[in-house]
């Protein structure tokens, strides 16, 4: 996985319709399809081996389409994870700054090869975020 996700930050894959899969949309597409259990496993293993095997970033980005990944964020299509930024911000008082971000980034970076950088800004989703959290435990 680690050497695909080079790869693909290096040279993104054709995804069909003028797009293409990058390493990000990589770690999410895998990740948002490994979050349904056991009934991910094939469609997962079907996309990665045409990635793998045919450059052909199509059925993993079909996936992230179809389950609401990476660039697909609050279309009217799918808000899935517009809401879940919105759920995030109102659950957690943590507003760090962003003078944390090269060590944060570093550090997530350095604990997953595959998925840190992907979210390595996750923790950044309520920097100015307008609201206060509506509880006082940082997530």
């Amino acid at each position: 996985m680690a050497d695909l996700a080079d790869r693909l930050e290096k040279k993104p894959a054709p995804a069909g319709g003028g797009r293409n899969l990058d390493a990000d949309e990589l770690a999410y597409a895998v990740s948002d399809r490994l979050d349904l259990g056991t009934d991910g496993w094939s469609p997962l293993a079907r996309a990665l081996t045409a990635l793998i095997d045919h450059n052909d970033g199509r059925p993993l980005s079909k996936d992230a389409d179809d389950i609401g990944s990476a660039d697909r964020a609050g279309t009217p299509r799918d808000i899935s994870r517009a809401a879940r930024i919105a759920i995030t911000c109102a659950d957690s008082s943590l507003r760090p700054g962003l003078e944390r971000l090269d060590r944060d980034e570093a550090r997530i970076k350095a604990a997953s090869s595959v998925f840190g950088a992907a979210w390595s800004t996750g923790v950044y989703l309520c920097y100015d975020w307008p609201f206060a959290a509506s509880a006082s435990r940082p997530r």
